[in-house]
């Protein structure tokens, strides 16, 4: 049951975030990625995060930006980055 809240939980901070971070479909497209309603609830990577393949992400659709593996970053301002564009902020 704790699980169960914890993630719940999880989830809504995560749409928070997602909404909070200007993840917009024009700025999305304009970088290289593709705008979806229905994203992964862990949300988008932002410079410096790694992603964990067995991580568990919560069980939502989340409205975000999926950016390509070229450019796998998230920046609200600037949109999809790569390794070299994240140092460059």
């Amino acid at each position: 049951m704790t699980t169960v809240i914890a993630r719940a939980a999880m989830a809504a901070a995560l749409l928070l975030l997602a909404t909070g971070l200007g993840c917009q479909p024009a700025t999305c497209g304009l970088s290289g990625g593709t705008w979806t309603e229905c994203g992964s609830g862990c949300g988008p990577l932002l410079c410096g995060e790694t992603h964990d393949p067995n991580g568990d992400c919560p069980d939502v659709c989340t409205p975000q930006c999926e950016c390509p593996p070229a450019a796998p970053y998230w920046d609200d301002a600037r949109g999809c980055l790569s390794d070299v564009e994240c140092g460059e902020a």
